[in-house]
């Protein structure tokens, strides 16, 4: 059980897929434009520049 409850090693940990990092980049751009504006908004707007299909 000890074994198991170590941490992994950092090269196994998971990574952000390139889509998360894009659309992460675009959420964070339209914020900062308009950071008044609805964060369901600014993520439906992310999501039709990028071309994801939700």
């Amino acid at each position: 059980m000890e074994e198991w409850s170590k941490p992994l090693p950092k090269e196994q940990w998971a990574k952000p897929s390139e889509e998360l990092v894009r659309l992460s980049a675009e959420v964070r751009r339209l914020r900062e434009e308009n950071p008044h504006r609805a964060i369901d908004q600014i993520f439906g707007e992310a999501y039709r520049n990028q071309g994801v299909v939700a």
